[in-house]
């Protein structure tokens, strides 16, 4: 069963991190609790651990790029990862959640539901065409 490593929540008005090094790479054995990849704000840096014991099969987000909370930066055996239409619906789920968090908090209610309108078109047209 594939293992997602998702960005946690960190504080609580932090809403992005941006990653550091990745301290293992694919093909690499990961124990349980061990650092895979630092994760960095403007208020902490730390260590993202190992869910459970296993290989790093797939990195799905580079050092340098920003990652939303719970956004999933590395999985194992996802078949989808490397196909570019996933990675676009991908891309406009990730457009559409940023969009709603930045309505959000300038108190931009009709932002906030078109964003909340564009993220479930994103999420009902990946799920129609990758969930079986």
């Amino acid at each position: 069963m594939p293992v997602e490593l998702k960005v946690p929540s960190v504080g609580e008005s932090i809403t992005e991190v941006q990653l550091g090094d990745w301290l293992k790479k694919p093909g690499e054995l990961a124990r349980a609790d061990e650092g895979l990849v630092v994760i960095e704000t403007d208020k902490v840096t730390t260590e993202l651990p190992a869910p459970s014991a296993g290989t790093v099969a797939r990195i799905l987000k580079k050092k340098g790029e920003k990652a939303v909370i719970g956004e999933v930066i590395q999985q194992s055996d996802f078949e989808f990862y490397d196909d570019e239409t996933y990675r676009g619906y991908s891309s406009a789920m990730r457009d559409a959640a940023v969009q709603l968090r930045d309505a959000v908090q300038k108190g931009d209610y009709e932002s906030a539901r078109a964003g909340v309108g564009s993220l479930k078109k994103s999420c009902d047209a990946c799920h129609g065409d990758y969930r079986s």
